[in-house]
């Protein structure tokens, strides 16, 4: 989907106060990027051609047995393993981000889509592929690890994908340990803590197996330096697991809190500083544009994922500006 994901392409005059992408607003990343610039002038050269050495940093940085793999953030990952696992059955919990139906379908797989609320009544073996976001975007739902960990022991012939790039927006959710587990891979993002997603850097865990097939598919010097650079200030200073900051869950709580006393929204459950609302009268283009226009508001409209329809948003919380939202949205439910 090369249109219609967090931010729109609007330009900066039209938008004061960005809701619509899934970034940590409050991240203190002024180091990080001073590093960067610091080192700008790396790209004087080509970088290494395959990063095997940050490979191994990032497989020491985390004591792991698993392999790693730094990938142009967690997108490249999805079409990499959906390449490689070209022909699959494949099952997608919806809703859910759009780039694992759009990968899979490039290279022909046979998907199956599930409501992510139902996953504890899939037959997993029957599939070849299985994606599973978690905590999931757009909204928050987050599974039973512990049931998840089990149904890997149990069907080792079906190879899970679990997309963590949201990871630390969730208080409540358990790691998977996958270091003896060979159908399991992990996916993480870089760019959502540290509110980066224009350097494009992720990873992935996998078994060695899995890494040297990968390695087959791909081109030299993916990576651009500067996201090499910020990969070595997050690796050299201990940040690549660091926790966000409690306020940040706090204010999405009490945004959560205000927005449900409106009679337009209904609020679904999320323990996460992003979730969906569905409008209970109005549609959500609707929604997006008075708010864009009246408010300087930018949310994302919601109704292009599988499984949602036109009634519903996706908002992440900004502290610095939640008031302005409610502001926007009193305005909607007292005037329509």
């Amino acid at each position: 989907m090369l249109k219609g994901h967090g931010d729109d392409y609007l330009p900066n005059h039209l938008v004061k106060y960005n809701f619509s992408s899934n970034i940590y607003s409050e991240c203190n990343n002024l180091d990080l990027l001073d590093y960067v610039k610091e080192n700008l002038f790396k790209v004087n050269s080509y970088p290494s051609p395959d990063y095997e050495e940050y490979n191994v940093k990032l497989k020491n940085y985390f004591k792991s047995n698993k392999e790693f793999f730094i990938t142009s953030g967690a997108t490249e990952a999805f079409y990499l393993l959906a390449e490689l696992y070209q022909n699959s059955k494949t099952l997608i919990f919806i809703p859910s981000f759009s780039e694992y139906e759009d990968s899979c379908k490039r290279y022909n797989h046979k998907i199956k889509y599930v409501s992510n609320t139902d996953y504890k009544s899939i037959d997993f073996g029957q599939f070849d592929l299985v994606f599973i976001c978690n905590p999931n975007n757009p909204d928050g739902f987050t599974y039973d690890s512990y049931y998840l960990s089990e149904q890997f022991l149990i069907h080792k012939k079906s190879i899970f994908i679990i997309d963590e790039a949201y990871i630390e927006y969730s208080r409540d959710i358990n790691l998977f340990n996958t270091d003896n587990l060979e159908n399991v891979i992990l996916v993480r993002s870089l760019t959502k803590r540290w509110s980066i997603p224009g350097l494009r850097l992720g990873y992935i865990i996998i078994s060695r197996e899995i890494k040297e097939k990968l390695q087959k598919l791909l081109m030299p010097w993916r990576i651009s330096q500067p996201a090499i650079s910020a990969l070595e200030f997050l690796i050299d200073n201990n940040q690549l697991s660091s926790e966000i900051c409690s306020n940040f869950f706090l204010e999405a709580d009490n945004l959560k809190k205000e927005i449900s006393q409106l009679d337009e929204f209904e609020v679904i459950y999320s323990e996460t500083p992003y979730f969906l609302l569905k409008s209970l009268r109005l549609k959500s283009d609707f929604i997006k544009t008075i708010l864009l226009e009246k408010f300087y508001i930018l949310v994302r409209d919601a109704s292009n994922f599988r499984g949602l329809d036109n009634r519903y948003i996706r908002i992440c919380s900004n502290p610095k500006c939640n008031d302005k939202l409610i502001e926007g949205f009193k305005w909607i439910s007292s005037n329509y």
